[in-house]
């Protein structure tokens, strides 16, 4: 399972608490950067119910982010197919 729950590393200096995430049952993760500059979580997870929780404060200024361009070619790394964004 991929998750989107930290905060991107340019909003990082916004952050005005500590970032827990939690996950109950304990599972391993792994912290990768995604095509479009998110960071994703990857959880293996066991058949059954899983909680996942993420607490953290951000300050916000109540703008829109500013918009970042698209990138251009870049593998797909689930599907192992070449995508192409224009």
């Amino acid at each position: 399972m991929v998750l989107l729950l930290k905060v991107r590393p340019e909003r990082q200096p916004d952050l005005r608490s500590r970032k827990v995430i939690t996950f109950d049952p304990v599972v391993p993760t792994r912290h990768f950067r995604a095509p479009f500059g998110n960071v994703a979580t990857r959880i293996l997870v066991q058949d059954g119910r899983i909680t996942m929780t993420a607490d953290f404060e951000i300050e916000d200024h109540g703008r829109p982010d500013a918009p970042r361009p698209p990138p251009g070619r870049f593998q797909c790394r689930m599907c192992r197919t070449r995508c192409c964004r224009s």
